[in-house]
């Protein structure tokens, strides 16, 4: 499933791509943008896709490893 496609069915991971936009043009380090990913926006983006997604339909390892891609992209990581 393509990013824009799960961005349709689950909105409420707008404001994380905004977020991951922010930090990606921050002048955090990449340790810093690690640390963010790995220790809350992570654990955040998997209420939405993957396993633990609450829409059945976002619960494969794909649109997991699509949206995973995609916000570690625009962090910059």
């Amino acid at each position: 499933m393509e990013f824009d496609e799960i961005l349709k069915k689950e909105p409420a991971l707008i404001p994380l791509v905004n977020e991951a936009r922010r930090i990606g043009k921050s002048k955090f380090s990449s340790i810093n943008k690690n640390h963010l990913w790995y220790h809350d926006m992570k654990h955040r983006m998997m209420k939405y896709v993957g396993f633990h997604a609450r829409n059945p339909e976002l619960t494969s390892t794909d649109t997991y490893d699509t949206t995973y891609q995609e916000l570690i992209g625009l962090m910059g990581i």
